[in-house]
C-alpha cells in the first residue's frame, strides 16, 4: 500500500512568485536549503524534462524525469528513472513520485506543498525510512525565501590578515573604505547596532546627486555579522522591500579569513543592474587593504551592539 509524507506550509509571497521557484526544474531552492544534493544535466521542459542529482561529496547520483505539469494549476510531478542511493535505496523506484504544488490564497499569500507518495522495498524496516517531511519543509522555506528575493550577488574571497582587523573595517557603518573606492559617499549616519541608519549619496552620470536610506537590520558581534536593507527607492531597478545585503568575515586560521558581501533581492530588469558581484568584490579586495595598514583606524561609526 503506498504510503504520502508531505509537508504543506502557508507563506506571505504571491503564488506567482512561489510557482517560478516551486515550477523550476534546476531547482534552486535545494542549494537555498542547504541539500547535500545539487542538480546538473538538465534537458527538456515541462514533461519529459530529465535532470541529474548529485550529491555534493561524490557519493552517488540518480536521474529524475517529469511526469506531469500544469502550469496553470501550479502543480507539477516528477519519478525517479535511476537506482536510488542510500538512505533512499529503501524506497521502490518504480512507484516513488514526488509532487510540488502553489495554491493562491490571497494577493500575496500562497500555500506551498511539496510530498511524495512511495511504496517501500519489500522486506525494508520502516524505521529506516528517511525524515521526508522535515526535507519537504526546508524546501518549502527555502522556495518562498527565494520567491522573496529570488536574485543573489555575492563575493566571498580568502585573505592573509587576522578576523579580527578585517571585521573591524567591515562592520564600520561609516564605511571608509567603500567611501574611497567611489563613487558614493555617506551621510547622516544615526545610531549603533540593529536600527542604525544613514544616507548613501550617488552621483549620476547628469551630474546629479541621488540619495536612499539603508538601516542596519542584524548584527552579530561575536558572529562577526551584520545585514542592512534599503528604506527608500534606489535609483536602480531593485525592489527594495525584498532587498537584504549582508556583510561576514569568518577566521579560517592563524592571520588568515573570509570575507563575504552579498545581498538577495528582487528586480524587474536585473540586466539592466550594473555588476554587482563584481562591486561586492572590490568592497572585500579594499577592506583588506584597510585592513592591513598597520595603522588603520576606524572612524568611530562602527555598528556596535
Amino acid at each position: 500500500m503506498a504510503t504520502n509524507a508531505a509537508h504543506t506550509e502557508t507563506f506571505d509571497v504571491s503564488a506567482a512568485k512561489a510557482w517560478k521557484m516551486i515550477g523550476d526544474w534546476s531547482a534552486p531552492y535545494i542549494t537555498a536549503a542547504n541539500s547535500p544534493a545539487a542538480i546538473k544535466d538538465l534537458t527538456g521542459d515541462g514533461v519529459g524534462a530529465t535532470r541529474c542529482v548529485y550529491m555534493l561529496d561524490g557519493s552517488a547520483q540518480w536521474d529524475e524525469k517529469t511526469v506531469e505539469y500544469d502550469a496553470a494549476g501550479m502543480s507539477w510531478a516528477y519519478i525517479a528513472t535511476s537506482d536510488l542511493p542510500v538512505p533512499f535505496n529503501v524506497f521502490n523506484k518504480d512507484t516513488f513520485k514526488c509532487t510540488m504544488s502553489v495554491k493562491e490564497i490571497s494577493a500575496d499569500k500562497c500555500e506551498i506543498t511539496i510530498g511524495c507518495v512511495y511504496d517501500l522495498v519489500e522486506g525494508t524496516d520502516p524505521a529506516t525510512v528517511p525524515p521526508l517531511e522535515p526535507m519537504y519543509g526546508a524546501w518549502v522555506a527555502a522556495a518562498a525565501a527565494k520567491a522573496k528575493a529570488p536574485y543573489e550577488a555575492k563575493a566571498t574571497e580568502t585573505y592573509d590578515v587576522d578576523a579580527a582587523k578585517m571585521w573591524a573595517v567591515m562592520k564600520d557603518w561609516a564605511a571608509p573604505h567603500i567611501v574611497e573606492l567611489g563613487p558614493a559617499t555617506i551621510e547622516d549616519l544615526k545610531g549603533k547596532g540593529v536600527g542604525a541608519t544613514r544616507t548613501v549619496c550617488f552621483p549620476g552620470p547628469d551630474g546629479s546627486i541621488a540619495k536612499w536610506s539603508e538601516k542596519c537590520t542584524a548584527y552579530d558581534e561575536k558572529g562577526m555579522s551584520w545585514s542592512y536593507i534599503c528604506t527608500s527607492a534606489l535609483p536602480f531597478p531593485i525592489a527594495i522591500d525584498t532587498m537584504v545585503c549582508t556583510f561576514s568575515v569568518k577566521s579560517v586560521g592563524a592571520g588568515k579569513c573570509e570575507a563575504s558581501v552579498g545581498c538577495v533581492y528582487d528586480s524587474d530588469a536585473p540586466e539592466a543592474l550594473p555588476p554587482m558581484n563584481e562591486m561586492y568584490k572590490s568592497w572585500i579586495d579594499k577592506a583588506n587593504e584597510f585592513a592591513n595598514k598597520p595603522a588603520a583606524k576606524s572612524s568611530g561609526c562602527c555598528v556596535i551592539s
